[in-house]
């Protein structure tokens, strides 16, 4: 009966460990990619994953620094925060639209996010870099006339009872 119970009880840790391993992040897989600036930098076009709780997009990518966000790249795949690196530098239309985000940290490099790039998300807590050229509809309109009336300073943004406010 012991030898049972031990057999039972090792046969769900091995279940528990091959879905726990099924299930890791993988930089290679997760994303697709196209080079941009001659080769030196890459664009992600495309995640591959779904219900996420939340993402770090890695720096690199195959070796090579992810410089820009493609358009759509993240859309509807139930993100709820993500970390976007400095290696970044623009954020297509869209990239990150109908997900389930309330909390997006943008690195410092950023400096354009095309129209509707966060649309469709439940933003609460946006850390942003300074002087960014945001297009139309890339967040909700009461934090892109916010971040605008602070002019354009970096720092982290947070809705606190209906009113955004800036650290």
């Amino acid at each position: 009966m012991a030898n049972k119970k031990n057999l039972l009880g090792f046969s769900l840790l091995l279940l528990i460990a091959c879905i726990t391993h099924s299930q890791q992040y993988d930089a290679e897989r997760d994303y697709e990619i196209v080079p941009v600036n001659r080769g030196t930098g890459v664009r992600i076009t495309s995640y591959n994953r779904y219900q996420e709780i939340g993402i770090i997009i890695p720096p690199t990518i195959q070796g090579k620094s992810v410089v820009e966000i493609g358009e759509r790249a993240f859309i509807s795949r139930r993100i709820t925060d993500v970390i976007i690196p400095n290696s970044v530098t623009s954020i297509g239309s869209h990239a990150f639209s109908n997900n389930q985000l309330t909390s997006v940290t943008i690195g410092n490099s950023v400096t354009s996010i095309g129209a509707g790039a966060f649309y469709k998300n439940q933003l609460t807590n946006i850390t942003i870099g300074a002087n960014v050229r945001i297009e139309n509809d890339s967040f909700p309109k009461e934090f892109f006339e916010f971040y605008n009336a602070q002019g354009r300073k970096a720092g982290t943004y947070t809705l606190s009872n209906g009113e955004w406010e800036v650290e």
